[in-house]
This record gives structure tokens, sequence and C-alpha cells, in this order.
């Protein structure tokens, strides 16, 4: 008789507990609401009328980044070349390809770009993985995945620092108002560069192992991420761009979010059975290849076009595509778990 092993119910706990803590995203539909019923404290009068309150979020984002991201590690634990650069290929070169043929296809058939929800859907394609969720799901499903899952996810975000912007700078791809050369340079350099440096540094004296550290973290980061949330969509409802896409316009970008779901996960299958990388890489590819960081994405769109009325339709995509990673990921988890555990 085949014996279960005991850290299954250990496991299965681990994982109803991490979807209990989810309520990033109930606070992400509230923050939702809240702007489009409230708006006003984000104009120009409003309590956070200034860009201060948006500035400061974004660098207290970058700083706890910097805190977080184990650098140094990193330098000792890249070994496996080809493993990460196949990763790198596939979040950074094959991820935006559905989006551009779809644009392709919106040209052909004569219809006019959704604007800023396709310069979202672009930007989204574009993102690195997320670093903590795609660590857990890996670790829950094969202890020994949680680290080249850690690894890939800090080097894409730190890789994604500059490779997003510079696609849109050099790509021409992001709105005619959007800052140019020089001054998104030094947007990137002091809000972003700077608190990420200062970060590293604080690592040294502070090490963020300790499960109440990471709480705290987790905590501070994601309000940033609200408050950002809530500026962009206020002023978005106060400009009154909500209404300027077309239903052809949304029911494009839609689509283009759950194909570009669809088109990672195929990626991340088609490695799982291509490729000769050990166990532990196949479950970090698995969960970090299709994964979007909002913790990253989010502050450097508020860079990039935090000035612009648009900036809330520029984030809508990432806000449809986190929740349902989410939601895949846990069942992944479930599904990968029990199968493990039978075999």
């Amino acid at each position: 008789m085949t014996r279960v092993p005991e850290k299954s119910a250990e496991g299965q706990g681990c994982r109803l507990g991490f979807l209990r803590k989810q309520g990033f995203v109930a606070a992400v539909l509230g923050v939702v609401a809240l702007a489009a019923l409230w708006p006003s404290a984000a104009g120009e009068e409003g309590v956070l009328g200034s860009a201060l309150p948006g500035t400061l979020a974004v660098m207290v984002l970058f700083f706890l980044q910097g805190i977080s991201l184990p650098c140094r590690e990193l330098l000792a634990g890249i070994r496996q070349g080809r493993f990460y650069t196949v990763s790198f290929l596939v979040v950074f070169v094959v991820s935006p390809l559905p989006v551009f043929v779809l644009g392709g296809v919106w040209w052909i058939l004569g219809e006019s770009s959704p604007g800023s929800l396709f310069i979202g859907l672009v930007y989204l394609a574009l993102l690195p993985t997320t670093v903590s969720t795609s660590v857990v799901f890996s670790g829950l499903v094969k202890r020994d995945a949680a680290v080249p899952a850690l690894y890939l996810a800090a080097l894409t975000n730190l890789a994604g620092v500059f490779y997003v912007p510079l696609v849109f700078l050099l790509g021409g791809l992001g709105p005619e108002q959007m800052a140019g050369g020089v001054e998104l340079a030094l947007g990137i350099g002091w809000q972003l560069l700077l608190p990420l440096l200062l970060g590293q540094f604080a690592r040294l004296a502070f090490s963020p192992s300790s499960e109440g550290s990471k709480k705290s973290i987790r905590l501070i980061s994601h309000s940033c991420v609200l408050l950002i949330l809530y500026l962009a969509l206020s002023r978005s409802v106060l400009s009154g761009v909500w209404g300027e896409p077309t239903m052809f316009a949304w029911t494009a970008v839609v689509s283009g979010v759950v194909l570009l779901f669809a088109w990672l996960h195929f990626w991340a299958w088609a490695g799982q059975r291509g490729t000769s990388f050990n166990a532990g890489e196949k479950v970090a590819m698995w969960f970090c290849w299709p994964q979007k960081s909002a913790a990253m994405g989010v502050p450097l769109a508020a860079i990039l076009f935090g000035e612009l009325p648009e900036f809330g339709l520029i984030l809508l995509p990432l806000l449809i595509y986190h929740p349902m990673q989410l939601l895949w990921g846990a069942w992944c988890v479930r599904a990968l778990s029990t199968k493990r555990g039978m075999g």
C-alpha cells in the first residue's frame, strides 16, 4: 500500500494559508471602486493632488526592491547559464510577440489601435516575472525549485529596470506625451536606481530573512502599489479618458490579455517537455515564465507614464492579468503537488 507523504497535509495547509493571504486582489478591487466613487482626492485641489505622494511611493517601492533582491547571492548562484538565457528570451523576447501580431491583425482589418489600452498591453508583455508568488508557488511544489525561481525572478527584475524603458524609448511604442530621453533618464536615475542602490546598501546591515521582516516589506509594498493605483485611476476618471476606448478596443485588449496568458503558459509547457533542465528548474520555469510583476510594473509605469491622464488605462491590462496569474498559479500548485504526492 502506497503511503501518502506526511508533508502533503502540511503543504496543503501552506497553500490554503497562502490563498487566504491574497487580500491584495480584494484591495485592488476596492481601490478601483474608490477611484470611481471618490476621485477628487487625487485632483489638483485634493489631499493627494500634488506629485509628491506618488513619487514617494515609487521611491519606497524601489528601495524595498533593493532590500529584497539578493544580488550578492545571484553572482554566486548563476551557474546554469543556459537556463537563464532561455528564460530571458522567453520573458523579454517571446512574450510580446502575440501582442504585436494582434496589433498587426487590427491594422489589416482597418481598425484603429486601442490607444492607451494597447500601450498597456505591450507594457504588460514586456514586464519581468514577479518575485514573491513565483518563488512561493515553486517552493510549494518542489522545495529545491525555490532557488532557481528566486534567481530568475530577481535577474529579470534587475534587467527589466533598464530593458522596458529602453524598448519604449527606442522603439517609439509610447504615447507622444511620454517623457523624452533626458527627462526619462533623470526620472529613472533618482526615482528608481538611487532608491534601488540605497536598498542594496541597507540590505548589508538589515537582513530581510526573518518572517516578520518579509511581512513588513510586503505590507508596505502593497500599500504603495495601492496608492499609486488609486492616484492613476482617479486622475483618469477626472480627465474622462475611460469613455474614449470603443467596445472593440475593450474587447481586443481583454482578448489580448487572455492570449498573452495562454501564450506564455504554452511556452512554459513546451519548456517542460523540450528541455533537459533539472526538475527544480522546470518547476521554476512553469511559475516564472508566465508571471508578470505588479510590484515592479506599477512604479515603473508611474515613472514612464505617470504624467499622462491615460495612466490608469495603461495599467488596466496588468490589473486584469494579476488576479488571473494568482488564481491559476494556486490551482497549479494544488494539481502539481497532488501529482507528486501520488507518484
